[in-house]
């Protein structure tokens, strides 16, 4: 699959790259540092709720389709199945209707874990741009630049599950078909929100930007026509990889999720940096050499106007002529 066939004034009337270069430069970074493999293993057995319940689920196969996600773990493939109504933090909506006690504790055991994803998010995805760049990683330094951006993005993950969550549960609670109109809105709602917002925590790694201006900036390139081939491009492979994970997956409990977990998580990672990598086109900040410091004296990351050959003859510049429109927006209402 290949992107539309567009020019980018910024590049000197050359044509975009294809999405399938994308996806190739994402296995060679999988390829090159597969320590990296690591955080999506571990973001997944966080998952301890959804590890018990495949475990014990009677399923022979999945075919799941995932969004561009920034840590895609064993649960971007396989989906654990529940009783009834909608599993968020380790209970169905079920059991919150019959028990909304259990809705604390479900709160407090994912809060954390979230958390300790969104401290992980800012060390794997910056070792991710830094290998696109060609440069060896400082997970320290990762972790001061990119941990506000993935931080409130894990918060507005929770968020959206924790509405979820009491909205489903109400829904089975009041048994009525105007609650149950309520829920299918906010679900659309919910994953239309995660769609724009994901990509923002991408842009907040690779041009360096603070949490508002990297979400809005993510949000445009999310509308963009390559983002949603790219997108698509995304899901089908996850569902491709989908089908023979979780056949293999679900055939002997917890032994083979973990080993499913395993496998899945160099896929995953071939998947983030791939993403990784076209936002760094996008945005135009991808280059051999090494990010300015965060300085007050500074420039912004998102207003450098350098442009050079980038990784694998992909040539890098501001992307659009809409997104440099945009950011100069953004840097006359900052002023």
């Amino acid at each position: 699959m290949s992107t539309p066939s567009t020019t980018d004034t910024d590049t000197g009337g050359r044509p975009a790259p294809s999405t399938t270069s994308y996806f190739s430069r994402g296995v060679e970074v999988a390829a090159g540092r597969p320590w990296l493999a690591l955080a999506p293993l571990v973001a997944g057995l966080l998952s301890l709720d959804q590890l018990e319940r495949a475990a014990r689920a009677d399923v022979t196969m999945q075919i799941n389709f995932g969004l561009p996600t920034p840590v895609a773990g064993v649960w971007t493939f396989l989906n654990a199945p529940t009783e009834s109504g909608v599993s968020v933090f380790g209970y169905s909506s079920t059991a919150v209707a019959n028990r909304p006690e259990l809705l604390l504790t479900g709160v407090g055991v994912a809060g954390g874990s979230l958390l300790l994803v969104g401290l992980l998010t800012a060390v794997y995805l910056g070792s991710i741009d830094d290998a696109l760049a060609g440069q060896s990683s400082d997970p320290l330094d990762n972790l001061r630049r990119y941990a506000p951006v993935t931080l409130v993005f894990a918060a507005l993950q929770f968020c959206f599950l924790l509405v979820l969550l009491v909205l489903g549960g109400g829904v089975l609670a009041a048994r009525t078909g105007a609650a149950a109109a309520l829920f299918v809105p906010v679900f659309i709602a919910a994953l239309v929100g995660y769609y724009l917002l994901a990509p923002g925590v991408y842009v907040g790694v690779a041009a360096d930007l603070d949490v508002v201006p990297a979400f809005r900036r993510g949000a445009r390139v999310a509308l963009t026509a390559d983002y949603v081939v790219f997108a698509l491009a995304y899901a089908a492979l996850v569902a491709v990889c989908s089908v023979p994970l979780s056949s293999f997956a679900f055939t002997a409990g917890l032994p083979t999720i973990l080993a499913t977990a395993l496998v899945a998580a160099p896929v995953g990672l071939a998947l983030n940096a791939a993403t990784m990598a076209f936002v760094r086109y996008r945005v135009g900040e991808a280059s051999d050499t090494t990010r300015p410091p965060r300085d007050d004296d500074t420039p912004d990351a998102g207003q450098y106007e350098e442009k050079g050959d980038g990784i694998d003859g992909i040539v890098m510049g501001m992307g659009p002529a809409e997104d440099e429109d945009g950011d100069e927006a953004d840097n006359r209402r900052d002023q």
